[in-house]
């Protein structure tokens, strides 16, 4: 398992104007993700009084200075605003490639809070911490979230059938994927399809002024190296409303051997109460010495006061209720499969009943890899065949083998 991580987030700004709103959104990531905030000039009052400051030495640019500062202090992300040149941003991005820490970028910042945030997305790797920091905003703001997908206008014009079906095939893996992902995050499951010449007409063509976009960065390769003609650059640089682009980090290649082994995977488990099977995983965990005995109570309290709240059922037959632990290293999970179906309920709008429960055991601050873990859950058991075989099997071996538990997630 990997250690926990409690970085600081380090915050920039090219310009002093946009200071108040990067504070803002960068006390929204401190407050979602247990790190404190550091900064460098250009400085405000504002900055000095919330946060430690350190001055760079005045000859050098401000990306060198970031980038020197961030080398030193060894943050756990960097949020700032766009710079006045592509290829200034690029020497961000190649800081935060480079250290492996998430980037957001500010671009067109105003004065007010925004009415809604729209995400793009379709579907890459950047989706789910597009969709988790998305969640973080609009609870703190008390606003909708509407996810975007913009597709190539008529591209059936140009397709020959075998494209088309694939296309169509991948369309609707990549939508129930997404979906699956939002209700993860406590989001709605809705996608708005819009068809465009490009990502920045269809975002235009739906969103209004006063509204927060954000999209997803590109590669790490061509963000560090060839940044000013990706398609992030292009669509950042024409949106004209207030827009926040996300660099995720690398998968550090978590494995789910680390997280689910053989004996916490609970097969053929009888139909019972949603609270019944949550203390049941949470036993299997003190009992195979994945948690302390002494914790076990509080992380059963946690998990079902989660569950009070909103139902952790994702859709796909599937729930991951999740209980958060101060100081937890790394991630547990257990398993536990039950043919005959759990009712979670909680009002997701999904029809039928939950048959694969992953329970999950985290630190608050690990966002970066709880997101990485559910990504993956959620890639396996939106796949109708996998989850057919699942049901069929006997006991925790095969459960393993069908889940091919011991392959890196990517």
């Amino acid at each position: 398992m990997n250690s926990l991580r409690k970085d600081p987030i380090l915050l920039y700004a090219f310009n002093e104007k946009n200071i108040e709103k990067i504070l803002l959104y960068t006390w929204i990531l401190s407050e979602a993700t247990g790190r404190k905030i550091i900064s460098l000039p250009k400085s405000s009052a504002d900055i000095q009084k919330h946060a430690s400051f350190e001055k760079a030495n005045s000859h050098e640019t401000l990306p060198r200075k970031i980038r020197a500062f961030a080398f030193r202090q060894r943050p756990g992300m960097l949020i700032g605003d766009w710079p006045e040149t592509l290829d200034e941003e690029q020497e961000i991005l190649s800081c935060a490639v480079d250290l492996n820490i998430p980037s957001v970028t500010l671009k067109n910042a105003r004065d007010e809070f925004p009415g809604k945030i729209i995400v793009p997305t379709a579907g890459g790797f950047h989706a789910l911490p597009q969709l988790w920091l998305a969640a973080k905003m609009a609870k703190k703001f008390d606003i909708p979230v509407e996810m975007l997908r913009v597709t190539p206008a008529n591209p059936e014009s140009f397709e020959l059938e075998n494209e088309k079906i694939r296309r169509i095939n991948f369309v609707n893996y990549t939508d129930n994927l997404l979906k699956t992902q939002a209700e993860l995050l406590g989001l709605p499951d809705r996608i708005k399809v819009v068809q465009s010449e490009t990502p920045a007409k269809g975002i235009e063509a739906v969103s209004k002024d006063g509204e927060l976009v954000i999209i997803g960065g590109p590669d790490h390769w061509r963000a560090s190296r060839h940044f000013s003609d990706s398609i992030s650059a292009v669509t950042a640089s024409s949106v004209k409303q207030e827009l926040l682009m996300l660099l995720s980090e690398k998968s550090e290649k978590t494995s789910l051997r680390n997280i689910i082994w053989e004996r916490t995977i609970r097969t053929g488990l009888p139909s019972q109460k949603k609270e019944d099977v949550i203390m049941a995983l949470v036993e299997t965990l003190a009992e195979n010495h994945q948690i302390p005995f002494s914790m076990k109570d509080n992380i059963i309290g946690k998990a079902l006061q989660r569950e009070s709240v909103l139902s952790t059922a994702v859709g796909s037959e599937t729930a991951i209720p999740h209980a958060t632990v101060p100081g937890f290293i790394g991630i547990s999970g257990c398993l536990g499969i039950c043919p005959e179906g759990i009712d979670f309920g909680g009002g997701t709008g999904k029809s039928g009943l939950v048959r694969f429960i992953f329970l999950l055991i985290s630190d608050s601050g690990n966002y970066s890899e709880y997101l990485t873990v559910l990504s993956e859950i959620s890639r396996l058991m939106v796949l109708p065949a996998l989850r057919q075989d699942l049901l069929k099997c006997r006991d925790a071996v095969e459960v393993m083998n069908v889940l091919d538990l011991d392959s890196p997630i990517r």
